[in-house]
């Protein structure tokens, strides 16, 4: 199944009963498939946000076996982000495990009220002081220095970094 919210299209899908590597690589590799498929018919802005979310089986949530099947679908972004909600052992548990799942969707919603963020700023990136990945040049500089200092022990250099960024603002 597939659908579209706002710039989002999505394929959704249902993995198998069974948590061997065979039979959900089988199933990633049709529902990849569905997602190119999917793609030919979107412009470029939608095919970017395209994601594939995939449920496992009742009971997944607690299996190691569906753990670790589901972090490695979810570390192939090839042709679209990949997310993966197993399932607890109880209906009764879906509320909870579903709230879980969605806060690592483009669904999230990290404040509760809009007017809780207010209009503060949520990067320096257009600060000329501020290197691109949202560092100031001193702060960088001082790190560089702290790290390089040779007459440092492991410890000193990590107490270092961590006191150069406790009083960044003042670097």
């Amino acid at each position: 199944m597939a659908l579209s919210i706002g710039r989002y299209t999505l394929v959704l899908g249902v993995l198998p009963d069974v948590p061997t590597a065979e039979a959900v690589r089988e199933a990633v590799r049709r529902y990849r498939n569905q997602c190119v498929v999917a793609r030919s018919h979107l412009n470029p802005d939608q095919s970017i946000d395209m994601q594939l979310i995939l449920v496992g089986p009742r009971g997944s949530a607690a299996d190691s076996d569906w753990l670790a099947l589901a972090l490695s679908i979810e570390r192939d972004d090839r042709v679209a982000r990949k997310l993966v909600w197993l399932l607890p052992d109880t209906p009764e548990e879906d509320g909870e495990s579903y709230d879980q799942f969605i806060k690592r969707t483009f669904l999230a919603k990290p404040w509760s009220e809009p007017d809780q963020l207010g209009n503060q700023a949520l990067d320096k990136l257009s600060d000329a002081n501020v290197k691109v990945d949202g560092l100031s040049h001193s702060l960088v500089d001082e790190w560089k220095r702290i790290a390089l200092d040779q007459e440092k022990t492991p410890d000193e250099i990590v107490e270092a970094l961590v006191k150069a960024w406790e009083v960044r603002d003042l670097i």
